[in-house]
């Protein structure tokens, strides 16, 4: 590792335990095993909240507030753009501060050009589940979700005209940098830390089939009266155990939601043997962010409840054969660490040290 290496701050939001937030921890675990000097740093300059205890095992450190006069490379995730630039706008005005942007999801991003870009990539777009669709319906809703909008894209213009360079948590976040904000980016994905311990004996439910109860009711209000069989559940507002718990009595995982990026709950699910059947929507796309057999992968077209159903079906009644099917998946969420370690430090060997 070479001494010439610049610090790298992370910003932050302190004290949220979510999966953006979790993968800036990791960042910065990541740069300082590479050698580098890297901090998080509070979402706001006096911000005080009690760190996630979860995250203590990363061994970042207390946040610190961003150094004036020094040279730095300066991280944070595209949900900044929704909160505003505030101070930050006078940092990276400043010609010895790098910005990047860390696209951990799109969909969730808010910019104008990805509702649409999600839609595209699906199957079919009429079919497509966005938020600009329930906010259609009222028209000063829409009008200031669109200002907003507006707002999000001025905001990353700005940091572009500033030199801003872009990470991406998946391919599908990759893509859209190419292809709509005319930038690449490199890919920094994430991991999944270790899963928290569960009774090992628990009994798997032949006919109970788990799903993102935050993200995905509605289609699967759909999806539940044509295989009536089926004890669908929902994993929502859950601890860590808890969910594993689900996960490994359920036959099964259907993952039903818009795949901003490469989303943990499909990637939780196989590490506790239970298979999976996901729509190709956002993430769910592309198979170098989920390598599942193509059986598995079902289209958002006009069929696919009747595909859905009928691949749920085969899994809960061939679950051995499915899960034989879903071992290379396994194997690659099992190498998750390694290969963001990998991918890290090739960011720092070709971005963050000094030629």
């Amino acid at each position: 590792m070479s001494p010439k290496a610049l610090p790298v701050y992370v910003i932050c939001p302190i004290g949220l335990r979510t999966g953006g937030p979790e993968a800036l921890h990791q960042l910065v675990a990541a740069l300082r095993a590479e050698g580098v000097e890297a901090y998080l740093t509070p979402l706001y300059p006096l911000q005080e909240a009690e760190p996630v205890s979860e995250y203590e095992s990363y061994l970042c450190g207390p946040a610190v507030p961003l150094p004036d006069g020094d040279s730095f490379h300066l991280v944070f995730a595209e949900f900044q753009l929704q909160l505003g630039l505030g101070h930050l706008r006078k940092v990276v005005r400043r010609r010895n501060v790098f910005p990047w942007v860390w696209w951990l999801s799109v969909d969730n991003s808010r910019h104008p050009a990805a509702s649409a870009y999600s839609q595209r990539m699906a199957s079919r777009p009429s079919l497509s589940y966005s938020t600009s669709r329930s906010l259609s319906s009222n028209p000063v809703i829409s009008l200031r979700s669109k200002f907003e909008s507006r707002k999000i894209d001025l905001r990353l213009r700005y940091l572009q005209r500033h030199g801003a360079r872009f990470l991406a948590q998946s391919v599908y976040s990759s893509r859209f940098c190419a292809d709509e904000l005319g930038q690449s980016a490199t890919l920094v994905t994430d991991y999944l830390r270790e899963a928290p311990l569960a009774d090992q004996r628990e009994v798997r439910r032949p006919t109970q089939v788990a799903f993102n109860g935050r993200k995905a009711r509605e289609l699967m209000e759909q999806l539940a009266p044509f295989v009536p069989e089926i004890a669908f559940t929902p994993i929502e507002g859950m601890t860590g155990i808890e969910v594993t718990k689900k996960l490994r009595r359920s036959a099964a995982y259907v993952e039903l939601g818009p795949l901003p990026g490469r989303d943990r709950l499909p990637r939780e699910a196989i590490r506790q043997n239970t298979p999976i059947v996901m729509l190709k929507r956002g993430a769910g796309v592309f198979f170098d962010d989920f390598p599942l057999p193509e059986i598995y992968r079902v289209a958002f077209d006009e069929n696919w409840i009747a595909d859905t159903s009928a691949a749920l079906r085969r899994v809960l009644a061939e679950p051995e054969r499915a899960l034989e099917d879903q071992r290379s998946f396994l194997d690659w969420v099992l190498s998750d660490h390694v290969r963001f370690r990998s991918e890290v430090a090739k960011w720092v060997a070709e971005d963050i040290t000094i030629a």
